[in-house]
């Protein structure tokens, strides 16, 4: 039975890292052709401004990073609640009509949908927060 369970929890484990994997992989299109050979290398950049071209720190934004992080920890949260509501429904279905099993089956049922409720309020909440602190500094709406 310890075999079996390890087993399980080394899949969903897998499973879960590869999923997040795959959300979180950018999907970008490509814009090979959008601009001129000079400017895609950088060359007109460094012609205009020798001594070292731009840094691209006026391209950062502190709300977007915070956003990411929110986005990212709280997606790995989710995968790993419905990982719990699904095996709950494995060991439910695999119960055999032992109520004891049964019971714990459903109580951990109902512990990975509260788990779920409460990751997605946390992204609502964090969400509005990240967007309301980012127009109040920033002016913009």
């Amino acid at each position: 039975m310890k075999t079996a369970f390890s087993n399980i929890l080394r899949s969903m484990v897998i499973v879960s890292v590869l999923a997040v994997g795959f959300v979180l992989l950018p999907i970008q299109p490509a814009h090979a052709l959008s601009q001129p050979q000079e400017a895609a290398l950088g060359i007109d950049d460094l012609n205009a401004n020798p001594v070292g071209g731009q840094t691209g720190a006026q391209d950062f934004d502190p709300y977007r990073v915070a956003r990411n992080i929110v986005n990212f920890v709280l997606s790995f949260l989710g995968i790993i609640a419905v990982g719990i509501i699904l095996f709950a429904g494995f060991k439910w279905m695999t119960a055999g009509g032992k109520d004891e099993q049964v019971t714990e089956a459903q109580t951990m049922l109902l512990q990975g949908v509260i788990g779920l409720v409460i990751v997605i309020a946390a992204w609502g909440l964090a969400t509005w927060v990240i967007t309301r602190l980012a127009e109040a500094v920033t002016g913009q709406s």
